[in-house]
């Protein structure tokens, strides 16, 4: 990240704002057979959190992403991994985005 603060702030806030809702737009786009764009999905938000950090959630995006490409079996469980990943990595954001604004409060 280069140390820059105004950068690291702008990801998490974006990718707050922007992707917080990504497992049920990944679950929509396997329902209705769009496997290519919720594999698209998964990569990406693999991507994006590993600017922010968050290993986990690449763990799991990786191993839905190649779930969905090899139309494996494990999709569903892979898509629900990926949910409480996500989750937790939501709510930390939440946590330190509340730490920032009461900072700029005082």
């Amino acid at each position: 990240m280069g140390g820059s603060k105004a950068l690291f702030d702008t990801l998490i806030d974006g990718f707050y704002n922007q992707y917080r809702h990504v497992d049920k737009d990944i679950k929509k786009l396997l329902e209705t057979g769009n496997q290519e764009d919720a594999r698209l999905l998964a990569h990406s938000i693999k991507g994006l959190s590993g600017n922010l950090g968050a290993m986990e959630l690449v763990e799991k995006s990786k191993a839905l992403e190649v779930a969905i490409e090899a139309d494996l079996d494990t999709k569903a469980s892979d898509l629900k991994a990926f949910s409480k990943a996500l989750k937790d990595v939501l709510e930390e954001i939440v946590v330190l985005l509340d730490a920032v604004e009461a900072t700029y409060k005082e």
